[in-house]
């Protein structure tokens, strides 16, 4: 692998990181009624792991300065659209960020998290179609897009997993456990499909 390859990985393991965070707290959001005190530290931390992927991303390219051009081809491209998709979620994180700390409410929350997880959602779907190619028959698959949205989840259930045993955050010990189930159903499905 070339060295600036990396960067590659960088992208892609940080935003499936960012992701699977998002989508774990939204689930403790709407279905424990959890994670609303410290929602805004793993909204932050979300952002700036979906920051530093971005910014990890121009090591890959040839000429920076042409990164905006990459927008022109939204029809045709599914990097393109990835690019767009990065956009629209580190921004629906954004907005989710500013009115959760500037109002102090809860009440925006619910919203804000469910459009954050469908705008990470769609990223996650564009970064797998990139890969999806037919020049390479075992990428060629749905087993590809499955991977990528069962490593998002493991890395967010793992991310909140070790921020409450660090005490960063409050867990309820029965949501640790359905983390606990979540995470090795998660595993033992992409054993399954992969092999």
């Amino acid at each position: 692998m070339r060295s600036r390859d990396w960067s590659l990985v960088f992208l892609t393991i940080l935003s499936q990181a960012s992701i699977g965070m998002v989508l774990c707290l939204t689930g403790l959001v709407h279905f424990s009624g959890e994670g609303g005190s410290r929602a805004e530290i793993l909204v932050l931390l979300a952002l700036i792991l979906i920051g530093v992927a971005t910014a990890s991303s121009f090591f890959h390219l040839g000429n920076p300065a042409n990164a905006p051009k990459a927008l022109r081809n939204l029809t045709g491209s599914w990097l393109s659209r990835e690019i767009l998709a990065i956009g629209v979620f580190s921004t629906s994180l954004v907005i989710t960020l500013l009115l959760s700390w500037k109002t102090g409410s809860a009440q925006y929350l619910k919203p804000l998290m469910l459009l954050s997880s469908i705008s990470g959602l769609a990223l996650l779907w564009t970064m797998s179609r990139i890969y999806v190619m037919p020049t390479i028959p075992a990428w060629n698959s749905w087993h590809t897009p499955l991977s990528f949205v069962s490593t998002a989840l493991s890395l967010g259930v793992i991310t909140l997993m070790v921020l409450h045993a660090n005490e960063a955050i409050t867990i309820a010990a029965h949501i640790i456990r359905v983390f606990y189930i979540s995470l090795i159903a998660i595993l033992l499905t992409e054993t399954i499909a992969g092999g």
